[in-house]
């Protein structure tokens, strides 16, 4: 199979799939170091930090949902194109 015109859409999914701690970190407003310590469990964020968490978090999730569903819109131009993967 060649590469479609999709290509770039695709790449961005699977680049959007995957956050690291250091993206999430940045993402809550907080240093890496922070959210290391959140992920061992050796401190807990506060109500504040956890609204910004939960703020990341939810943005990131409506990214992927949009991306996600520019791909579906593509599978469904190709299925009625008569193109098979």
């Amino acid at each position: 199979h060649g590469v479609t015109n999709d290509a770039p859409v695709i790449q961005r999914v699977i680049e959007a799939a995957t956050v690291n701690l250091r993206q999430l970190a940045k993402w809550a407003g907080v240093s890496y170091e922070t959210a290391r310590s959140w992920r061992m469990a050796r401190r807990e964020p506060r109500p504040a930090a956890k609204r910004k968490l939960a703020g990341a978090l939810r943005t990131h999730a409506l990214r992927l949902s949009r991306l996600a569903a520019r791909l579906e819109r593509s599978a469904d131009r190709e299925d009625k194109k008569g193109g098979m993967s």
